[in-house]
């Protein structure tokens, strides 16, 4: 082959008669505009949820405020989570406390004495503050699931004939199930909720300094008869 016949077949070799190259910067082009589509709606998805939550808190933030004057009112000190896992404390008022950690939101009436020693069954304050609660989460019971952790004091369980629980631990677990019930009755579907009790909260003495002045002669124990409220958003979106 001639010189000159194999510079002509190098050059019909080098040139793209069908345009692969085209082909190729096209699925290039599709695949960017894929991924930012993507961004985006992700990005938009996390916008989306951290506007529902900051609506969520802003609708029981005031929950119990309209008491103030009341002599059952509820007080906004509480059990605080550990520094290190809060990322956000959202408002604290004398009705409720309402923090932020991760994705969950956590309430809590801390001035509220849900229990009488040894009851299973909510006080009417309880009860109370407990459907107020669900008059502001049932608007987003759909995108949000709920969490019932109930408590006792340090007061030792007596063993007596019939009753249903032997310690601290069945009594904090038989005091999350009649919270739930109230709140069933209250309009929140049983299918939202799960539960658990967590025994004895040893509350400090400093904790009352958080409250009123009126109310800091209230006995650390009743204190600790509480229930907490964890919202949590509903994986994978709503059932």
């Amino acid at each position: 082959m001639s010189l000159r016949n194999r510079k002509k077949k190098l050059h019909e070799m080098s040139v793209d008669s069908e345009g692969s190259w085209a082909i190729s910067y096209g699925d290039m082009v599709t695949l960017l505009l894929a991924f930012f589509v993507l961004f985006f709606s992700i990005d938009q998805q996390e916008i989306n949820a951290e506007k529902l939550a900051q609506s969520l808190i802003s609708n029981i933030e005031d929950l119990g405020s309209h008491n103030s004057g009341g002599d059952d009112a509820s007080l906004s000190v509480g059990e605080e989570p550990s520094k290190s896992d809060v990322s956000e404390k959202i408002v604290e008022n004398w009705g409720a406390e309402v923090s932020k950690i991760g994705d969950r939101i956590v309430v809590d009436f801390p001035g509220i004495v849900f229990f009488g020693v040894g009851d299973t069954k909510p006080t009417n304050q309880g009860k109370k503050v407990l459907r107020e609660f669900v008059s502001k989460y049932m608007p987003y019971a759909g995108k949000y699931r709920l969490g019932v952790k109930a408590y006792t004091d340090n007061r030792k369980v007596i063993q007596k004939p019939g009753r249903a629980f032997k310690d601290n631990l069945e009594l904090s677990a038989l005091r999350a199930v009649a919270t739930m019930r109230i709140l069933q009755k209250a309009g929140v579907p049983l299918n939202r909720m799960g539960l658990a009790g967590y025994g004895v909260l040893n509350l400090q003495p400093e904790y009352v300094e958080q409250l009123p002045e009126k109310y800091r002669d209230l006995d650390l124990r009743d204190l600790a008869r509480k229930v907490l409220l964890i919202i949590e958003p509903e994986l994978g979106g709503s059932k």
